[in-house]
Parts: structure tokens; C-alpha cells; sequence
């Protein structure tokens, strides 16, 4: 029998989730579980051993999105779903993010379909510091909306604080590509590629006036010269108060520790933190730092650093 590798990929995903079970069933059904993984393997030459076939996403996963959809899901499904969401969004802003993934959780319970619904729970997994389970649930968004640039830049965030560097240029290289206004998906890929290439000779995960011992400049934003700016102390000030903060600026102050891309990660982080919380305040910074610094982004734009107000 001729088989196709799309077809042996298929069969792998199939191995590979029966291998999942067999590591939760009893002892007896686990020796039948492996017979039948040995001669469905047998049969169609794929084996576990064969890492190539594997795919990012779990079979499980897709079967139930595409469940939902054939099934269809009520107006009064979607309601809740939604009523669900907005109480996420809320945690999120107040910095519960155990509960926001909850309540994300349950509404995509009730409705598969909705790629924000992920979207939004990779937002709380990434406070959360569960880097993993961002790009699980980045790639469910994507697989229901390809489009989604979001999802593609949370991905690429995801990736970074894996130290996954190549996949994190991959994802923001995307996320520029479907919104190439959007100045923070750029200045995200900029940052990622300076890193991959070695300028300045920055050390992994952190920008190369860092490395230097002066000042960050992120995002083309001198902020040595901010920090002697009177109006940019004083949004500082605000800043502080902001929910999280303290955690994410201590991460930032130790390096981060996420695998190469924690001090580019917390900076991030912090960005998206100001972006939810005070909407004004980031583009404000922005400024500051095009006045100060000469830099600036460009576009004084302050694109999508985060959970914008087009997902949550």
C-alpha cells in the first residue's frame, strides 16, 4: 500500500494520542492499547520513534473544533460564552489571572469556535509565566482563524520565552505580514532578529545597551534620556500602580530567567500591561521616548502589544 506522508502524519497524530492514553489507563487495557499501537503502526509503517511526522497541535484538539462547528453553536451559547469572556477580561485588568483563565476556559467549554476565546486564555497563561500552554492555545486560535494576527504575536512572544528564537521570527514575521501597520508586531521582529544576528553584541534575551550596562533601548526608545524627562517620571509613578507590575519588573530587573528571552519578554509584558490598563499611557511613552531618544518607532503608532480592546 502506497501511503503519502500527509496520511502517515495523520496516522502518527493517531499513535501518539493513543500513547497519551496509555499512560493514564490501567495496566490491562494499557497491553491491549499497545497491540493494537503495533499493528495499526505495522500496517501503515509509522512507529513512535518517528519524531519527523509530528505536528505542533493535538489531534484531540482539532477533532473538537471542527465537533463544534459540524454540531453548530446557539445564539444563546454564544451569549454566555461571551458574558464568560468579558468576566476574564475583567480578572485579566485586575491581575487575578487564575481566574481569567477559568472563566476563559469555560466559555470555550461552551463555544470551540471562537479563536478570541483562546486568544485571551494564552494572554492569562503568558502572566501566568505557563509559556507552553500560550503556544497551545496561540496555535488552537490560528487553526480557527489563520488571520488572527494576535494570536501569531502572543505566539512569537511564547516562543521567545521558550528560547525558541527561530519559531518566534516565524510567528512575529506572520503577525507583521497580515497587520504591517502595527509598530510593536514590527519592533518585536526587529528586536528577535538583532538577537538571532548577534548586533552589538548583546548576550541572548537582553537588548544591547543592556548588555553594554547603560540603559535599554527598546522599541528605538532611548530611555536613558526618558529617565531625565520630568513628564516621563511622572507616568512612571502611575505606571507602578498598575496591576502586576512589580512582579514583571523584578523578572526584568533578574534577567527574566525564561530561557534566553525573559529580559525582552518582561519588557514586552510590561508594555501590554500598560496597554490594557491605561490605553493612553503606552502611545504617551512612545512619544516621550521619539522626543527624547530621536528614535522613536516611526509611526507613532502604538499597534497591538497585547489584550487590545479588538479581543477582550
Amino acid at each position: 500500500m502506497n501511503i503519502s506522508d500527509e496520511r502517515k502524519r495523520l496516522i502518527f497524530s493517531v499513535l501518539r494520542l493513543m500513547g497519551d492514553d496509555c499512560k493514564r489507563c490501567s495496566s490491562e487495557l494499557r497491553e491491549s492499547l499497545e497491540v493494537a499501537m503495533q499493528c495499526i503502526g505495522e500496517v501503515y509503517g509509522v512507529d513512535e520513534l518517528q519524531g519527523h511526522l509530528g505536528v505542533s497541535f493535538n489531534l484531540q484538539d482539532v477533532f473538537n473544533v471542527a465537533a463544534a462547528k459540524d454540531q453548530g453553536v446557539t445564539e444563546a451559547q454564544k451569549a454566555e460564552a461571551a458574558t464568560l469572556k468579558e468576566k476574564g477580561n475583567e480578572f485579566l485588568r485586575q491581575g487575578d489571572f487564575d481566574q481569567a483563565v477559568e472563566m476563559y476556559t469555560q466559555a470555550i467549554a461552551i463555544d470551540r469556535t471562537n479563536a478570541i476565546f483562546y486568544a485571551n486564555r494564552a494572554a492569562a497563561y503568558m502572566k501566568l509565566q505557563q509559556h507552553q500552554r500560550v503556544v497551545d492555545d496561540c496555535q488552537a486560535a490560528i487553526r480557527i482563524d489563520p488571520s488572527y494576527s494576535k494570536a501569531h504575536y502572543r505566539l512569537g512572544n511564547a516562543f521567545v520565552s521558550l528560547g525558541n528564537k527561530v519559531d518566534a521570527v516565524s510567528a512575529f514575521e506572520k503577525a507583521v505580514e497580515l497587520d504591517s501597520s502595527n509598530v510593536t508586531y514590527k519592533e518585536s521582529l526587529s528586536a528577535i532578529q538583532a538577537e538571532l544576528s548577534g548586533e552589538g553584541g548583546a548576550a541572548p534575551g537582553r537588548p544591547a545597551a543592556a548588555a553594554a550596562g547603560g540603559m535599554p533601548n527598546l522599541g528605538g526608545m532611548d530611555f536613558s534620556a526618558m529617565m531625565s524627562n520630568p513628564n516621563f517620571m511622572n507616568m512612571a509613578a502611575n505606571l507602578v500602580n498598575t496591576p502586576g507590575f512589580a512582579n514583571m519588573a523584578a523578572s526584568m530587573m533578574s534577567g527574566g530567567g525564561q530561557g534566553g528571552g525573559g529580559f525582552m519578554q518582561t519588557a514586552q509584558q510590561i508594555a501590554e500591561q500598560m496597554q490594557e490598563t491605561n490605553p493612553g499611557l503606552l502611545e504617551q511613552v512612545r512619544q516621550m521616548g521619539n522626543d527624547a531618544g530621536g528614535a522613536g518607532s516611526g509611526s507613532g503608532q502604538s499597534g497591538d502589544g497585547g489584550a487590545g480592546s479588538d479581543t477582550l
